[in-house]
């Protein structure tokens, strides 16, 4: 087996371990953050809040049915410390889909549910539900408590405070108790949020299936993400290299998040070649392609407060040259490159 490893979207990487002996797959998402004193406690609660639902299944019952249309797949939280990072994030296990009856597809909806608990947590007002906090920082509580009872995990924590004191590899993954009693649902949403924009998200997947599908199924599942639409860019471009036609890229990389239209504007934007920076530029004038009366008098109103430029006038402005190449191009993708004169305009573009 050899792992391969690669960035999928912005700060968001993508582990690939291929395995065909196994009857179980397994598919991770964790977000590496640093591991500080006063937000490790808000890291270690936020998986166990995430857990207890999703907008689409809101409460474990509607989440545990879900789970068992997955053959019984299992999703956990995890809550990791590795060197100075807290890792906070849910691991899946699930059924491989060359294993599966009938030839169903796994991997797809085990990467969009979980995508779901980290993206799409159910909430009320745009904050968790304060029951799901109170309850899950009384469990935190008591983990935090509990290891004290063990003699050789308390010995190790008390080893590495004294040692560590002034150091982040003191910290426990879990924080301390002090700081895990005062977290209410507004400063964990603002934890979760700042958290999330700003830590790189670690993808790990091992399984039958190809890396391209692995890819595709986590770039749909993550696409709330940001940056996330560099993920976009990549599956176009992807499928750009297997398709022979328009119709045939669109079809392959449209899906429920990323819609047809979106696509049209960004294929558009490519082959015209127009980058982020002359979509978000001020256009250095206004081109006038017709009137009526009413527009007459408004046009003479903002005349003086508006460089205008008719039908066909040429304007001094590199504006105009990305304008010229965009009417020169304008309906060739509602045509057919059959025609050999059509072909040769194209060629001279």
């Amino acid at each position: 087996m050899e792992k391969t490893r690669r960035e999928i979207m912005d700060r968001v990487y993508l582990t690939y371990l291929p395995a065909k002996k196994f009857k179980t797959g397994c598919l991770s998402a964790q977000f590496i953050t640093p591991l500080r004193r006063e937000t490790a406690s808000c890291g270690a609660l936020l998986p166990l809040v995430l857990q207890r639902g999703t907008m689409r299944c809101p409460d474990i019952q509607q989440l545990s049915a879900a789970m068992d249309q997955l053959y019984g797949a299992q999703i956990n939280p995890t809550i990791r410390k590795r060197a100075e990072c807290q890792c906070i994030g849910f691991v899946a296990s699930v059924m491989d889909d060359s294993f599966a009856p009938r030839g169903e597809k796994l991997l797809e909806p085990t990467a969009a549910l979980l995508g779901e608990l980290l993206l799409d947590p159910v909430t009320r007002n745009g904050r968790y539900l304060p029951e799901y906090v109170d309850s899950e920082r009384a469990n935190l509580l008591d983990s935090i408590r509990s290891v004290r009872n063990d003699k050789r995990d308390w010995a190790d924590l008390r080893l590495l405070q004294e040692m560590c004191r002034d150091e982040p590899y003191g910290v426990s993954r879990l924080g301390d108790e002090t700081a895990a009693a005062a977290i209410n649902n507004q400063k964990l949403h603002v934890y979760s949020q700042g958290m999330m924009s700003a830590s790189r998200l670690e993808l790990f997947y091992c399984g039958s299936a190809p890396i391209t599908r692995v890819e595709d199924a986590l770039l749909e599942a993550f696409a709330a993400l940001p940056g996330a639409s560099e993920g976009l860019w990549r599956k176009l471009l992807r499928e750009s290299r297997r398709q022979t036609g328009l119709e045939g890229l669109l079809t392959a990389v449209k899906s429920k998040r990323y819609t047809r239209s979106r696509l049209d504007r960004m294929v558009l934007c490519a082959f015209l070649g127009l980058t982020a920076e002359d979509l978000a530029a001020e256009a250095p004038y206004v081109r006038i392609l017709g009137f009526r009366d009413r527009g007459r008098q408004a046009l003479r109103e903002m005349s003086s407060r508006l460089p205008l430029a008719h039908a066909g006038q040429g304007m001094e402005s590199p504006y105009f040259a990305l304008e010229q190449r965009c009417e020169r191009l304008y309906g060739l993708f509602g045509q057919t490159l059959e025609a050999p004169e059509l072909r040769e305009r194209v060629a001279r573009l």
